[in-house]
């Protein structure tokens, strides 16, 4: 009876976490979607640096892998 009991209550636990698990990784799925739209329709800067931010959005739009940042020389820019 006890182990009937135990084996009721593990898996009981092992469905809370993977319905957890699943939520997680849909808010995670969504909050990426909604980032993307909010940088796709951003306004670029002007000049060489516009050119840049249309590049990096394509890039992203394309192959949905993030474009890679230059490390900053800065310490405090490194936090920022």
């Amino acid at each position: 009876m006890v182990g009937l009991a135990l084996s009721f209550r593990s898996s009981t636990a092992y469905e809370r976490y993977a319905e957890g698990r699943k939520y997680w990784a849909q808010l995670t799925l969504t909050t990426r979607n909604l980032s993307r739209v909010f940088w796709i329709h951003a306004k670029e800067r002007d000049g060489d640096l516009g050119k840049q931010d249309l590049l990096a959005k394509l890039y992203v739009a394309l192959t949905r892998i993030p474009v890679p940042r230059p490390s900053p020389t800065n310490p405090i820019q490194a936090l920022l």
